[in-house]
């Protein structure tokens, strides 16, 4: 499976409200292309919406190191 898809399907769950199901996909996506700073990111904004702060905060600082001269990275980890 290509992390593309991963990531669309990931969108397209979390759209719907079902972070569980983006989350997993996400993090295949991961697996599959660990560089692409979006993909953290909207790990990250997954997990916060299930209130799991903790985590979000890992990836919002794991986009960060990949790409640290986008300002929205830094606003979604404060």
């Amino acid at each position: 499976m290509y992390a593309e898809a991963c990531q669309s399907r990931a969108i397209a769950y979390q759209y719907m409200g079902q972070s569980d199901r983006a989350v997993t996909d996400y993090t295949k996506a991961i697996v599959l292309k660990p560089v692409n700073a979006e993909v953290y990111h909207n790990r990250g904004l997954a997990y916060a919406n299930k209130d799991d702060s903790n985590l979000a905060i890992i990836d919002y600082t794991k986009v960060i190191g990949i790409k640290s001269d986008c300002a929205e990275f830094y606003n979604s980890r404060g």
